[in-house]
């Protein structure tokens, strides 16, 4: 059995999946220890041909290609994972680029510790440049500077998406990706990687089973669409109502005082904590708009958990 399967899943973005490829052809550790697997989502577009050239140009690598018909990004990383044949399965977004280190670290962290799952850090690659009030704060996700176990106050959600891996028989045991979650083709989704890390969380209370490895560190795509308003005041809205969602309304299941608090907290105390932070004029910026989006988020949370309450009590009248 290979040490590695790297899992690429995408959807007609031909030119950058071309450079996640790219950017796994450069890669320390040896070519008979990993495999990569595409998984192309229905594309339209020149994936497929820019596979193939992949694989003639890089004879020595494992890559093997496939066809997910069932259009979203859970059915695709179902697909990767139920086709790979390495004793770890990371996942890597098709428009990322992995640290020529990141495979070999990824088998280390694995091969080191009891982990059952690791990520590690990422930052952003941009093909445009970003407007003056922009920060890359906005696309970093990190959980600090040294490797190591994290807790769930550390990290609630997991780890993203585009840098994540798994020993395979976590994949197996949990069945993979909820297909009723994350992205659908163009359409925005979310959540669908938490899903799974929640699971975890459940049956794993106890500390050592999430890895933080910082050489598992990749860059990942921002588009120029990132920094307009609409598009982030869109993605707040979808995960205030993801989280409604995946919650079914149980903020509301909490006593009077207490839901009173959180809306305080939430809404006053929290984002006025963020404002008046210590540090440099370009973050204090990314944190008054970050205070911004958080807001948009949690009303949104808020108007669609007192709408499934709603629903819930009729039927429970009924």
């Amino acid at each position: 059995m290979l040490d590695l399967s790297v899992v690429i899943c995408t959807y007609n973005r031909a030119s950058l999946v071309k450079k996640a490829l790219a950017s796994l052809s450069a890669q320390t550790l040896a070519a008979s220890q990993f495999e990569i697997i595409l998984v192309d989502n229905n594309s339209t577009d020149d994936t497929a041909r820019i596979f193939e050239r992949f694989v003639r140009a890089n004879p020595a690598l494992n890559a093997h290609y496939f066809v997910e018909k069932q259009q979203g990004l859970s059915h695709a990383r179902n697909c990767g994972h139920q086709a790979a044949s390495g004793s770890i399965i990371a996942y890597l977004d098709d428009d990322a680029l992995a640290n020529p280190n990141w495979c070999a670290a990824t088998v280390k962290a694995f091969e080191q510790t009891t982990t059952l799952a690791a990520g590690g850090p990422i930052m952003p690659w941009y093909d445009t440049p970003p407007p003056a009030w922009w920060s890359d704060e906005f696309e970093v996700r990190t959980w600090g500077n040294a490797s190591g176990f994290k807790t769930f106050a550390q990290a609630p959600h997991g780890f993203a998406g585009g840098n994540m891996a798994f020993r395979r028989e976590v994949i197996t045991k949990y069945g993979g990706f909820d297909v009723n979650l994350g992205m659908k083709g163009n359409q925005m989704g979310l959540a669908e990687e938490t899903v799974l890390f929640r699971q975890m969380w459940r049956d794993h209370p106890q500390k050592n089973w999430l890895w933080y490895e910082t050489q598992m560190q990749i860059e990942h795509y921002t588009p120029p669409r990132n920094w307009q308003f609409a598009y982030r005041k869109q993605r707040a809205l979808k995960s205030g109502q993801t989280e409604a969602q995946l919650q079914q309304a149980k903020f509301w299941q909490m006593a009077t005082w207490q839901v009173l608090f959180r809306l305080v907290w939430k809404l006053a105390i929290y984002p006025v904590r963020v404002l008046v932070g210590k540090g440099q004029s370009k973050t204090r910026q990314f944190r008054a708009i970050w205070s911004i989006y958080y807001c948009i988020g949690f009303l949104s949370y808020l108007t669609l958990a007192l709408s499934l309450k709603r629903r819930g009590d009729k039927k429970r009248r009924k």
